[in-house]
C-alpha cells in the first residue's frame, strides 16, 4: 500500500463547504492521491478554496455550466485516458459524502485481498443505509435492492458515491456512457464494468455519511399536481423518457424498457 497511488474524480457544483471536506479527509489517508476535479462552473468560490491548497496534487477542469453529474464523469474520464498516467485505482465519489477517518487506506487493504470493484455504501444521519450496491431481484422485471457492507456477494452495479475501481479495469472499460447527462450513468457504468468481465463487491464497513436526496419538489413528490410531476420527470435532472428507455433496453432488453418506461407515469397518474 506504500506506493500505491489512487488518482480521486469527482464533479462538483457550487457546495463548497461539503467539497472542501471531502478533499480533507480523502487526503488524510497517508496514500499518493491525486485529484481530478472538474467543476461544472461554481459560483461559491469552489475552486478559489481548492486552489489555496497548496500541499495537494490536483487538477481542475472547469466547464460551461452544462455538463451536470455524468457528463462530467465522462469528461474527467476521457481526459484520465488521453493522460495516459499509470495509477494502481481511480476512485470515484461524490463529494457530499462526509468520509469516516482512514476509509480509504481500508479499502485498498480489502481491494488487495479481494480481486474487483469495490463498492463504499455510506449512511444517513440516523445509521441507516443511504447508498451503496444495487442487486436487480428479477432481471427480467428489474426490481433492485439497495446493499450494504453486510452484503458479501456479487452486485450488479452501484451507487457512485465512493467506489475504487483498478485502474487497468478503468482503462479498459472506458468513460461513462454519452447518452446520459445526469442521473442513471453510474447505475449503466457499473453494468459496463460488468461486460468487461470485472466483478463488482462491497467493501465491509460503511465509508461515512451521506443522506439521500429529497424527493420535494421532484417528480417524485406526491404534494405536486400531475402535470408539473410530468415536466419535472423530463427534465435533466429528472428521470427523462429516453434516458431511462436506453438503460434498459441496453442492460435488461426491450421489454423491460418499455415497462420501465411506462411505470414511472403510472405512478405520477396514480399519485403514488
Amino acid at each position: 500500500m506504500k506506493n500505491t497511488k489512487v488518482i480521486v474524480l469527482f464533479t462538483c457544483y457550487n457546495r463548497k463547504k461539503e467539497t472542501m471536506n471531502a478533499i480533507k479527509k480523502i487526503s488524510d489517508n497517508n496514500i499518493d492521491v491525486e485529484f481530478l476535479i472538474v467543476d461544472d462552473k461554481s459560483t461559491d468560490g469552489t475552486v478559489e478554496e481548492i486552489n489555496k491548497l497548496e500541499n495537494i496534487k490536483k487538477e481542475i477542469i472547469i466547464s460551461d455550466g452544462n455538463l451536470y453529474y455524468t457528463r462530467g464523469m465522462r469528461l474527467g474520464m476521457q481526459y484520465l485516458l488521453k493522460q495516459n498516467k499509470k495509477y494502481d485505482y481511480i476512485l470515484i465519489i461524490n463529494d457530499d459524502v462526509d468520509f469516516f477517518d482512514g476509509f480509504l487506506n481500508k479499502m485498498i487493504s480489502y481491494s488487495e485481498k479481494k480481486e474487483g470493484v469495490l463498492i463504499g455504501a455510506t449512511i444517513d444521519e440516523n445509521n441507516k443505509l443511504s447508498y451503496g450496491g444495487i442487486k436487480y431481484k428479477n432481471k427480467y422485471r428489474a426490481r433492485l435492492t439497495r446493499v450494504g457492507p453486510e452484503y458479501q456477494g456479487k452486485c450488479d452495479t452501484f451507487n457512485a458515491n465512493c467506489v475504487l475501481i483498478p485502474y487497468n479495469y478503468f482503462v479498459k472499460t472506458g468513460p461513462m456512457d454519452k447518452h446520459y447527462t445526469h442521473s442513471i450513468g453510474d447505475y449503466d457504468y457499473g453494468f459496463k464494468l460488468r461486460k468487461n468481465n470485472f466483478e463488482l463487491y462491497m467493501f465491509n464497513e460503511y465509508v461515512g455519511i451521506c443522506n439521500r436526496n429529497s424527493v420535494t419538489n421532484t417528480w417524485q413528490d406526491t404534494n405536486l399536481r400531475i402535470f408539473k410531476r410530468i415536466k419535472k420527470k423530463e427534465e435533466v435532472k429528472g428521470l427523462p423518457l429516453k434516458e431511462n428507455f436506453y438503460y434498459y433496453y441496453t442492460n435488461f432488453n426491450i421489454f423491460v424498457a418499455i415497462k420501465c418506461s411506462i411505470v414511472p407515469y403510472i405512478q405520477i397518474l396514480m399519485k403514488k
